[in-house]
């Protein structure tokens, strides 16, 4: 039995965010491992992803190698002390990332299709070449073509020294061969013992050994048990070929590739070149999904453990990919642009190297998991967000608001590392940013920031998505218009949808009907076959050119079965391959779109350049939260219908919104706040929603109307209806370092950075703003007051009178002053303001004072170094409002 694997209590706590936990060198100890746990607990975290990973440079604490003995009791009282605090663990089978290791020998690891144009030969003499090293490849075939003639395969005429003896027959011959060379590739930050080859992906034998192999090293084991296994996002560079690929594509396209090598060695100009090409691209995806992920998946299954997988990135169809899994996991890598006041990005972000985060590829994981019918979708959250020591919750929320409204529904926070007991500040670190670990400058609210994550995760995991329309994803069509990308692959990865994605016309309409407030699915050509009999949906397919045959035949049958079949534009021309077999089944579909009138469900084929008209001609709904600049989810569980609302942009304020979905109820809830209040519609079904950007509501529609609830009150609160606090201010620091600053008095609050006080300027920690003001009676009778905090640097805690207001770390940056709060006469003000870590990493840099002792680069992939770094603005910047809460309905 493997490590922990065996049956585990389903889900754990997926309402909850988690957290990855990555171990360096794996050098961990009870005393650290129970620590570390009890600090996620307070976090308000419900369970950690476990990846083992290089080590840190630290002689006093030396490494535990991965899979000893030692190794998984280590990983057993992880799991024990979890389980004492209520949580769980997830384990990636991987000593950092792709699959592979120690275990993987070069017959199984990863490896390339190499074809090569060997030069012109003269028939009908003897032959006796050299056509390549033994040492360094194995030749697959070998042919010679010529004009007008059959190939003809030489394969088993080259000796065991790579030696081609052969005769042909007269005349002019182009030999050419293809070879399978290893990739080279090793495992990506593995940790000692975790070292090693990585696995073909495409070898079903490969992976059944490779998993064999935790078997063996485990022995029994009867502690407990972890919730799932982790593979991370494709990252198997380079490899496109596999022993058996002749074969299987052989089988699976019915032809020999060997016979065409002047072809698939062809330029891309060539419309064969692309057909070949789409036909070998067609077998390695499907040689991912059988031979790696569904038999990865079996295994763990057989082991009683869940699977949890990210498939983008890979040459593959990605919604197959993540629906075989029990939890398709997206990713956000980097930082997102949302016209959001006072939500910054980093500058020195790299968009043109890494792209930006977006729900049009978020939605491929949501979509598989909607389609399959799995509970729950993840997403590794936060990566890259902005460099290290620069990252604030403020940046965080939008990113993760995005992730729910593309029908993401459980966190995977990235990432916090382990770090030795007594170990100064910072601790160690993963390379990549964000930590959400205890050493955090913002450790102190990720409590408040978890509650948020609970809130919404515990009411989004509850019910169905709600979405309108299947759009379908045209798969085909990009492997046969995308020429040489990754060798002779197209990788689909979150980076660059502007390779697979923007250019197309599905994704084109995916984006406009996201703003138009249709709510749609992706939905493959393999999900079509099995699409559920209650589903009846309607399908739009984008302007494509290609289109499985198998794809279309099932087009006519659903039609048939009174699904409405929307072609935008055109209807598809050609069938995928280089052979265009089953092309016949077109013309099927061109003489469908125009039944008789009396036939059974007429018109339910449609070609059309108004997707628009079309859609609401079939009752499709569009959501005035959409034309709105709204992003949002509808989820729909027996007769409520629930709406998660965000605002990422500075479009929308406030204004009339229609649901789409009408009830007798309507009541909205701030999981921010947790505030709720029951929204009464005007004659027309409109509600007055009030959503300033940054910000985010559910509003739930049920038919039996509760009165018991209280009525929500729209805020009348304006710039005019209050006024700035005069001050003076005090200022007093504490806690963070390198120093504590002196206390300071300020007319007007402003980055303590810009004090004379040159502490100020490399202090990360909590500076406090305090200052009496005074009110008149007549004021305060009867009034509820909002306190507007201006642009905070990063997060606060208020306090008036000694009374704790709350904590905020994301905009609007404003509390509520309940009535009885303010007095008449004199006033204390009190704001606690913690920045985040950049300018206290600076000034260690600057004075030389060793931290990094561990593999530790930038936002760039450059060596860290933060000693150039000018100040970063903390604390209040500008002036403090008081402002009267009036109140409408």
């Amino acid at each position: 039995m493997i490590l922990v694997l065996s049956a585990t209590a389903g889900y754990g706590q997926p309402d909850k965010p988690w957290t990855w936990w990555f171990w360096p060198g794996s050098a961990v100890t009870e005393q650290g491992i129970t620590d570390q746990l009890l600090s996620f607990k307070k976090s308000g975290f419900g369970g950690v992803s476990i990846n083992a990973i290089y080590a840190a440079r630290d002689a006093q604490h030396p490494p535990i190698p991965y899979m000893s003995n030692e190794w998984r009791e280590k990983i057993g009282y992880a799991l024990k002390v979890a389980d004492s605090l209520g949580m769980q663990a997830d384990l990636s089978l991987v000593s950092g990332w792709p699959f592979g290791g120690p275990t993987v020998q070069p017959a199984d690891a990863a490896k390339k299709l190499a074809g090569i144009s060997l030069g012109v030969i003269a028939g009908g003499n003897r032959i006796e070449k050299k056509i390549f090293s033994p040492d360094t490849a194995t030749l697959l075939a070998l042919t010679a073509c010529r004009s007008g003639g059959k190939p003809v395969q030489l394969l088993n005429q080259v000796d065991n020294h790579g030696v081609l003896y052969a005769r042909l027959p007269a005349g002019e011959w182009k030999l050419y061969g293809l070879y399978l060379k290893p990739t080279g590739q090793m495992v990506k930050r593995a940790g000692p013992g975790g070292e090693g080859r990585v696995m073909d992906p495409f070898n079903r034998q490969a992976v059944e050994r490779y998993l064999s192999g935790f078997d063996q090293a485990a022995g029994t084991y009867s502690g407990l048990k972890l919730r799932a296994l982790f593979n991370d996002s494709y990252e198997v560079y380079g490899a496109d070929g596999t022993p058996d690929i002749l074969k299987e594509f052989r089988i699976r396209r019915g032809y020999a590739l060997e016979d065409y090598p002047d072809i698939f060695l062809g330029p891309d100009s060539n419309p064969d070149k692309l057909r070949i090409l789409a036909d070998y691209r067609e077998t390695i995806a499907e040689l991912l999904l059988e031979n790696f992920l569904q038999p990865w998946n079996e295994w763990c299954h057989a082991h009683g453990l869940l699977t949890r997988e990210q498939a983008h990135g890979a040459p593959g169809n990605l919604l197959d990919l993540y629906a075989a899994a029990d939890i398709p996991e997206t990713e956000s890598f980097g930082s997102g642009a949302f016209d959001i006041p006072l939500v910054r990005t980093d500058p020195d972000f790299s968009p043109a190297t890494f792209g930006r985060p977006d729900p049009l590829v978020m939605k491929f994981a949501s979509s598989a998991a909607n389609l399959s019918g799995k509970k729950l979708v993840s997403a590794e959250s936060a990566t890259w967000l902005a460099n290290h020591f620069k990252v604030s919750l403020s940046q965080v929320k939008p990113q993760l608001d995005e992730l729910f409204a593309a029908g993401i529904n459980q966190v995977m926070l990235a990432s916090a590392a382990y770090s030795p007991p007594g170990v100064p500040w910072p601790g160690w670190l993963f390379y990549a940013s964000t930590d959400f670990g205890a050493s955090s400058a913002f450790y102190s609210f990720l409590p408040d920031f978890s509650r948020y994550i609970s809130t919404c995760q515990q009411l989004l995991q509850k019910a169905p998505t709600d979405n309108d329309l299947l759009l379908y994803f045209p798969f085909h069509e990009i492997i046969s218009t995308i020429g040489k990308d990754m060798g002779n692959l197209v990788m689909l990865d979150v980076h660059h949808p502007e390779k697979w994605v923007y250019p197309f016309d599905y994704g084109k309409l995916a984006r406009q009907l996201m703003e138009a407030g249709v709510s749609f699915d992706y939905v493959s050509d393999r999900q079509l076959q099995n699409l559920n009999p209650g589903d009846k949906r309607p399908i739009l397919i984008p302007d494509c050119r290609v289109m499985p045959p198998e794809t279309v035949s099932m087009l006519i049958k659903l039609s048939k079965r009174g699904h409405k079949i929307i072609f935008h534009n055109r209807l598809p021309s050609e069938v995928p391959g280089f052979r265009q077999s089953g092309r016949s089944v077109l013309a099927g579909l061109r003489a469908t779109p125009n039944p008789e009138p009396d036939t059974p469900n007429p018109k339910s084929i449609t070609v059309t350049s108004d997707i628009a008209e079309t859609l609401k001609n079939l009752g499709v709904k569009f959501e005035d939260l959409g034309r709105n600049g709204l992003r949002y989810i509808r989820k729909k569980n027996g007769p409520e219908t629930l709406y998660f609302i965000t605002n990422l942009g500075n479009r929308f304020t406030e204004g009339w919104i229609k649901p789409g979905i009408s009830g007798k109820s309507i009541v909205r809830l701030d999981p921010f706040t947790q505030q709720t209040g029951r929204m009464e519609p005007d004659s027309e079904g409109r509600i007055f929603l009030q959503l300033s950007p940054g910000t985010s509501c559910f509003i739930r529609i049920t038919d039996s109307e509760n009165l018991s609830i209280p009525v929500w009150h729209n805020s009348t609160a304006t710039r005019k209806s209050g006024y700035v606090l005069p001050g003076p201010w005090k200022l007093t620091f504490s806690g963070g370092g390198p120093a504590t600053p002196a206390p300071a008095m300020v007319t007007v609050p402003g980055s303590w950075t810009d004090l004379p006080d040159t502490l100020c300027r490399a202090f990360s920690g909590t500076g406090t703003y305090e200052t009496d003001f005074t009110l008149p009676k007549q004021i305060i009778d009867g009034t509820t007051f909002r306190l507007q905090l201006g642009d905070v640097r990063e997060a606060a805690e208020v306090w008036v009178n000694d009374q704790p207001l709350g904590r905020v770390w994301c905009v609007p940056w404003q509390v509520t002053i309940p009535h009885g709060i303010l007095r008449e006469g004199s006033n204390h003000l009190k704001i606690a303001v913690t920045n985040h870590a950049a300018n206290r990493i600076a000034w260690m840099d600057r004075n030389k004072i060793p931290w990094k002792n561990f593999f530790f680069v930038d936002i760039l992939y450059k060596d860290f170094n933060a000693s150039g770094w000018e100040p970063v603005e903390s604390g209040l910047l500008g002036q403090v409002r008081l402002e009267t809460e009036g109140l409408k309905d």
